[in-house]
């Protein structure tokens, strides 16, 4: 059976290029509107009347889109553009191993998490992240949850600090500290270079007009 979707989620799907490869003759502009049309129109199928925008979109308006879409690009991993920031001050998943017993700053993309219970019924939590180079799972204990726990609902990139444990060959990080890594970037950044493009959907579609 179909499944029918709203404009929110048909735009989403155009941002993220979706349509590209079934419509190669036109620009995303023209996509845009013809999905807009669609909605707008209720179905019918004489399509809109639109100005022709030949002009593909940029990286960076390729960019722009998807983290207005999705909060994060899709077309590259999330954390490629922060890492020129953090250049020398973090370390990769890949290399735990070499880091046991060290505490290390790390870059994370949030998966999943599960909560669980002390002895004394105190709320802990285990979180998976992954970086650019792999998956690796954290522990935040009762004092740490209740500090950084509530981060986890609204954010989805991250920079943490905490120690590298090894058991019986898996290696864990017990979190000391965790930050929005945008907030974080922002705060190291000059404004004019930050790594996160907050222009809207609008504006990008629009630019070539004015």
């Amino acid at each position: 059976s179909r499944i029918d979707i709203d404009l929110s989620d048909a735009m989403a799907l155009t941002n993220s290029r979706c349509f590209a490869d079934l419509e190669p003759g036109l620009t995303h502009q023209e996509i845009a509107f013809k999905v807009a049309g669609f909605y707008l129109q209720k179905g019918k199928r004489r399509p809109l009347t639109f100005a022709s925008h030949r002009q593909e979109l940029s990286e960076y308006e390729i960019l722009s889109l998807e983290i207005e879409s999705f909060g994060f690009p899709i077309s590259e991993h999330p954390l490629k553009r922060f890492l020129p920031v953090f250049d020398g001050k973090i370390k990769k998943a890949i290399d735990l191993s070499r880091y046991v017993e060290q505490t290390i700053n790390l870059l994370g993309v949030y998966i999943t998490r599960k909560v669980a219970f002390t002895q004394r019924e105190e709320p802990m939590e285990f979180v998976t992240f992954e970086d650019e180079t792999d998956i690796f799972e954290c522990v935040m204990f009762p004092e740490v949850y209740k500090q950084f726990g509530d981060l986890l609902h609204w954010e989805t990139l991250f920079v943490l600090r905490g120690k590298v444990e090894e058991a019986y060959g898996t290696y864990t990080v017990t979190v000391e500290k965790l930050a929005s890594l945008q907030q974080t970037a922002e705060k190291m950044t000059p404004k004019e270079s930050a790594p996160i493009y907050k222009r809207s959907v609008r504006e990008v579609m629009f630019a070539k007009e004015c």
